[in-house]
């Protein structure tokens, strides 16, 4: 065996015994990253898209009442405005997309199963796209089909369902996860890691009628947070943390 092939092996063993000393929330024995060091980064941040499947309304008096009666989002055109922002991003080709929540209007399972899929459209083109959940995205009891002049309640989702809709943006190559709650460490560059924070209070949301609006970082997501802290100092990599709140 080559000196230059040995001294490989090494390398690659104490990066592997790195990970064991870690707690089994670093559930990778390797970091992947995409970008080399030293190389620009091209980041887009689109926050708070709060898509709503047109499935979900029609022009009656239910759904004007809720669009006049909110805060100005444009949720009737929620799907165009987005697909206008997905040509911006074929355009303007960034490196990572991150969307740090309120992926859907009021946490609509239909809606949250249309937005992964025009979040594939973009990975597609070669942007690494990285999502967290926002206060509406998860056990939202205000979830609503409009059909006239009806209100008809339907399904949300889980945090179990948040992750298994949006494992490839984010959960699938993440290096580490904490495990009490939906935040997770990302890697897109050698020397740019990504801290993708759950600051949604969703938890309590079956105790209120509607989702909890504020946010908090638990004790043990922050024992988390030190870890990943460290871990990044240790591979000289800058950490940027991103949360909803």
């Amino acid at each position: 065996m080559g000196i230059k092939k040995l001294a490989l092996v090494i390398l690659s063993i104490a990066i592997a015994f790195s990970f064991v000393g870690c707690k089994d929330q670093f559930i990778s024995n390797s970091i992947c990253c995409q970008i080399p060091a030293g190389e620009n980064i091209k980041i887009f941040i689109a926050t708070d898209p709060h898509y709503m499947s047109k499935e979900l309304f029609d022009d009656g008096e239910a759904f004007t009442n809720f669009v006049n009666m909110g805060d100005g989002k444009l949720i009737h055109y929620s799907e165009e405005i987005f697909d206008a922002f997905t040509y911006d991003v074929e355009n303007h080709k960034p490196d990572v997309l991150i969307i740090p929540g309120d992926l859907s209007c009021n946490g609509e399972k239909e809606s949250h199963m249309e937005f992964a899929e025009k979040l594939k459209t973009i990975q597609k083109m070669g942007t690494c796209v990285l999502v967290v959940p926002g206060n509406h995205d998860i056990e939202n009891s205000w979830a609503r089909k409009y059909e006239g002049e009806e209100l008809i309640k339907i399904d949300s989702i889980t945090p179990e369902e948040f992750e298994d809709i949006y494992y490839a943006y984010g959960y699938k190559d993440a290096v580490a996860k904490d495990p009490n709650s939906l935040s997770y460490l990302a890697t897109p560059a050698e020397d740019l890691w990504i801290l993708m924070l759950d600051s949604a209070k969703y938890k309590r949301n079956k105790l209120r009628d509607g989702p909890e609006m504020g946010g908090e970082i638990s004790p043990k997501s922050l024992e988390w947070i030190r870890e990943c802290g460290n871990l990044a100092k240790e591979n000289d990599a800058k950490l940027l943390a991103v949360m909803h709140h």
